[in-house]
């Protein structure tokens, strides 16, 4: 069965739905969509967000801007994947829609927010204000971290390892891609 694209309008409302989650106004369970069409939205809405954040780097060429978003896609696919599997071993394979689709939605926010912040700073020539991401890219990740614990019932490490585990595999993606040597030769 062919996926749509997520409609502007869903992908604002689960925008302002992970806001509404680290803002402790709404539960996590009651926020968003849990199904197979919510799961790719959020991948999808993930990673168009990461490449519209990838726009600033254009003059690095073509071959960095098709690398970047070949490689996002795959480490997106990737992690989810691993997730899958690791919840499938811990016998938890039942929960993963619940803890993937948030993630991948507070991981949407933080891109907009820290693309909102970077063109403010642009903007403004206020180089400080990209200290304003740290405790918001903070907040986002203690969230996901509390999202790991209450919605697949993992302990302390397990939660910061599945959330932390995915920059592990943005940097393993990036460097199989070649993607640092695209950053420094264009």
């Amino acid at each position: 069965m062919a996926q749509t694209p997520p409609s502007k309008g869903m992908i604002v409302k689960s925008l302002i739905a992970a806001f509404d989650v680290i803002a402790g106004r709404v539960k996590v369970e009651e926020a968003f969509e849990y199904s197979a069409n919510g799961f790719w939205h959020a991948i999808i809405a993930s990673w168009g967000f990461g490449l519209f954040m990838s726009l600033p780097f254009a003059h690095l060429g073509t071959h960095f801007l098709a690398l970047y978003s070949i490689s996002s896609l795959v480490s997106l696919l990737l992690y989810a994947l691993i997730v899958w599997h690791m919840l499938v071993f811990w016998q938890r394979g039942d929960k993963y829609l619940r803890f993937m689709i948030p993630f991948f939605w507070l991981y949407a926010l933080q891109i907009v927010l820290f693309g909102l912040v970077t063109i403010i700073m642009f903007m403004t020539g206020i180089i400080f204000l990209q200290l304003a991401v740290l405790p918001v890219a903070i907040w986002i990740l203690i969230w996901q971290f509390r999202i790991a614990r209450s919605q697949l019932n993992l302990g302390f490490g397990a939660a910061i390892g599945l959330v932390l585990g995915r920059f592990g595999v943005d940097i393993l993606v990036g460097a199989i891609g070649g993607l640092q040597g695209s950053m420094t030769l264009g």
